[in-house]
């Protein structure tokens, strides 16, 4: 079983609304499962770096991951990719599905199919993206772009670099938001999937 550890100051999802409506009791327990796993790889990532302070609240330590220079991280997000495919045996199907499903992707040199994770279009972590747009308005145009283009493209990609200034880290939300982005485009780079070997 993979370890979770708790970190110090997460709030609660309970009592907000736009989560209650969108994810029962066990998916909220979920999403809190999801932060305190992508805090922990932050902690890890920053120790790393020597930019890890545990005096500091979690929302500067959000801060300072997302600012990592893109040539510096070289577009790699440092999450563990096999203590991320680990952990999505510690949640649901259910809260799986409502935020991610699985699209293919051709890799041009060999034409050989892979599997690749992303946004379950349509789902309750869209409508998450769009009330989430409703109550910050930089994020309107993320969840726009992304059902525009039917993928993550290069706005989508980048908007937490870009946007990261404009962020409220304090808004849990806001949080996990920063934390399924960048695990899933963790996942739709570092997993190597062949679709031949699922359907053996």
């Amino acid at each position: 079983m993979l370890f979770l550890p708790k970190i110090s100051g997460q709030e609660s999802f309970e009592n907000d609304s736009i989560i209650s409506t969108l994810f029962n009791e066990n998916e909220i327990a979920d999403l809190e499962k999801i932060l305190v796993f992508f805090e922990g790889q932050i902690e890890s990532i920053l120790k790393e770096k020597n930019t890890y302070n545990r005096s500091m609240n979690v929302h500067r330590n959000y801060l300072n991951f997302i600012s990592i220079p893109p040539n510096d991280r070289d577009f790699d997000t440092f999450i563990s990719i096999n203590d991320q495919l680990l952990f999505y045996n510690q949640i649901s199907a259910s809260t799986f599905n409502k935020i991610w499903e699985f699209d293919i992707t051709t890799i041009t040199e060999t034409m050989i199919d892979y599997k690749y994770l992303t946004y379950r279009r349509g789902g309750n972590y869209i409508s998450f993206l769009k009330k989430l747009g409703d109550e910050y308005e930089h994020f309107a145009s993320y969840p726009r772009l992304y059902e525009s283009m039917g993928t993550f493209c290069a706005s989508v990609w980048w908007h937490p670099i870009i946007e990261h200034e404009k962020y409220n880290l304090e808004d849990i939300k806001v949080r996990l938001f920063v934390a399924i982005h960048f695990m899933t485009i963790n996942d739709q780079a570092k997993r190597k999937e062949k679709i031949s070997l699922l359907t053996e």
